[in-house]
């Protein structure tokens, strides 16, 4: 029974790992996440949009997606929303991947 469950557990693991690296592994994405951060009071839409070329639509998805994966957060401020980093554990984990590519 505990060897079961401690192969579940790295199934787990693996699985979270796995699913950081999809995230990753688009260009957009991984960009976005560098965009962010480097700008501590965070980004609207349009700013990312402008910095990475992407239409505000594709700029507004792939945000949608980090945020979906508790990787950015975004504040709403009046009619915009300004998105950061969040403080979770995979957005730091992502940076520190991210970091790291960049050393390379």
């Amino acid at each position: 029974m505990a060897k079961d469950a401690s192969r579940g557990v790295r199934t787990q693991k693996i699985e979270r790992i796995a699913g950081l690296f999809r995230l990753l592994g688009d260009t957009s994405r991984s960009a976005l996440l560098t965009l962010l951060g480097k700008q501590s009071q965070g980004l609207y839409v349009h700013e990312v949009a402008t910095a990475l070329g992407l239409t505000h639509s594709a700029a507004s998805h792939q945000l949608g997606t980090l945020e979906a994966n508790d990787m950015v957060k975004g504040f709403r401020e009046g009619q915009l929303v300004r998105y950061k980093l969040a403080g979770s554990t995979a957005s730091r984990r992502a940076m520190r991947l991210l970091r790291a590519a960049e050393r390379q």
